[in-house]
This record gives C-alpha cells, structure tokens and sequence, in this order.
C-alpha cells in the first residue's frame, strides 16, 4: 500500500515484480482509503480492506499477469456493514478470516466468511485481532488482549482450530504480539512483538 499520488494519509493498493528496479503498477483507484492487503493462495487475487465512508468493508480485486504487464480487475466487496471489517487472511479453500470491530471500537472478534458469504465467529472477543490461516491447515493463528493480574493487558498469540476452542501459543507478559504470518510450509509462525 502506498499514498503515492494521494494525500499522505490516504492508500491505495500497488503491486510490482520482486525485482531491483521493477515499477510499480497501481491496483486501485483511490476512490477509497486501502489497506492490508494479502494475497490469495492461488496468487490470482488480493483481499484487503477499504474504507470508504466511516467503515473498512473487505474487497477483493483480480490480478494477472499479461505477457510484461498487469491485468487488473475490477474491486469487488464482499464484506460490509456497520461494523469494520480488516486483517483478512484467505485461505485455500477460499474462505476468508477476518476481523471485525464494533464501529465504537469496544468489541474485536475474528469472524469467518465461507465461500458461499455466510458467516460465523469463530472468537468472541472483546479484543481478538489480526487473525492468520495455517497453510494446509484448519486452523488460524490471532492475537488476543489478555488481562493481567493488578492490571493492565497485553496482546498474546493463540491458535483456533475450526472444531475446537482457541488455546494459547505465545504468553509473554508485558509485551504485545500481533500480526501472526505462517511460513508457507505452516512449520513456522513469525509475529511482532
């Protein structure tokens, strides 16, 4: 994502081969405000969020490759309403985890849209965020804010499998982990911290 040709505080999407000196192609109009983009695992499509009024709706645009250049799709949204919906994470069979956060921002919980738009929470939060799918897996990896003794939270790690409840993975007091990223083969789970 980058504000090139925008106000700063405004994104739209870009994609550009992984190469020393390769352009950039822009992937969206900036009709909106643009973020967290991911691929899907057929690397046919990006998901990423959109803010266009005063919520982020999840969208979806085609990206192909045309001999040297970039076809692009038109944005498609396929998730929207009152409420946010950011982080999205898709998986190979196409359904997409993401997380949605009440418009006052009191509630966060990772919710899932299956392929044919229905959806369930697989969290209920209050505070559940930036969820990740496990390669070859059913399950996802997120973040949760979690109540210390004497006070005060921190974001710890947890993973959901899609039969089960979340249980805890990374439990580091005083510090925050977010933004769970599987290494392609799902051995692997790299987060900030």
């Amino acid at each position: 994502m980058s504000s090139r040709g925008r106000d700063l505080a405004r994104t739209s999407l870009w994609v550009m081969p992984a190469a020393v000196g390769a352009t950039a192609v822009r992937v969206t109009d900036g009709t909106g405000d643009d973020v967290d983009p991911v691929w899907t695992p057929a690397g046919d499509a990006v998901v990423f969020a959109r803010r266009t009024d005063a919520t982020f709706a999840l969208a979806r645009v085609a990206i192909g490759a045309r001999g040297d250049a970039v076809a692009i799709g038109p944005v498609e949204l396929v998730a929207e309403g009152p409420v946010h919906h950011v982080s999205p994470s898709v998986a190979a069979t196409g359904e997409i985890a993401y997380q949605e956060i009440d418009r006052d921002g009191s509630r966060s919980r990772i919710a899932l849209r299956a392929v044919d738009g229905s959806v369930t929470f697989l969290t209920d939060g209050p505070r559940d965020v930036t969820p990740a799918w496990r390669p070859g897996g059913a399950q996802l990896a997120f973040a949760r804010a979690v109540e210390r003794p004497g006070g005060g939270r921190d974001y710890d790690l947890f993973v959901q499998p899609l039969d089960g409840e979340p249980r805890p993975l990374v439990d580091l007091a005083g510090t925050d982990e977010s933004g769970p990223r599987w290494s392609a083969d799902g051995r692997w789970l790299f987060a900030t911290a």
